[in-house]
């Protein structure tokens, strides 16, 4: 099992790496893969290790470093899942894969032991669905903006007592100004949901990313 890398922009290529160790060599059926925000890659196959009966998925996390144009492994060859067994007719297979910075999923089909005690047997429905989720190897914090979409007001109410609430979604900082056209100015420390007394005739708030 290899992986490699092109440079999406120009088509260049960038690296190569075996992935798959002795005793992890690929099966039929499928691979797959899934990167994260960081350049980290999990690589997934089926695999039938010696002494096993049955298939296996496999897989293994390695880092794309592209300014050195290298591809270098996390960790070894591993089974992800509990439910792996030499006998016992556990099987699993058609993985597909899923990431971030610090978790890795690994989902697939076969056949497993439903209590987790793969050494029982498999007592499963043939080619039921299943997951995993595992701790990442190397675990970092994602550094790209959050998912959500630009800031929006989502409540803007006057209440019984003269005060005016404004609620909104998105994150960003609070403003306020005297005219729309400005001057905008930090409103400190406010967080949705911001209830405050107005001060004049009229006042402009909006939400800034």
């Amino acid at each position: 099992m290899k992986v490699a890398a092109w440079d999406s922009r120009n088509q260049q290529f960038v690296a190569a790496a075996e992935v798959s160790e002795a005793g992890f060599a690929g099966n039929f059926d499928r691979a797959n893969l899934a990167v994260d925000a960081l350049n980290r890659i999990t690589v997934s196959w089926v695999s039938q290790p010696p002494g096993y009966e049955q298939q296996q998925v496999a897989a293994r996390v390695l880092v794309l470093n592209p300014e050195a144009r290298t591809i270098t492994p996390l960790t070894s060859s591993f089974l992800p899942f509990v439910n792996a067994a030499e006998t016992g007719g556990i099987r699993t297979l058609q993985m597909s894969l899923a990431m971030t910075t610090k978790q890795i999923l690994v989902s697939a089909k076969g056949e497993i032991n439903l209590a987790n005690q793969p050494a029982n047997g498999a007592n499963s429905p043939r080619e039921l669905n299943f997951y995993t989720v595992i701790s990442h190897p190397d675990p970092k914090d994602d550094p790209t903006p959050p998912v959500g979409g630009a800031p929006a007001f989502t409540r803007i109410a006057k209440n019984a007592n003269g005060t005016v609430t404004v609620e909104w979604s998105g994150g960003g900082t609070l403003q306020s100004a005297p005219a729309v056209t400005g001057d905008w100015t930090d409103v400190g420390g406010a967080a949705s949901p911001y209830t405050f007394t107005p001060s004049q005739t009229q006042g402009f708030h909006r939400v800034r990313r």
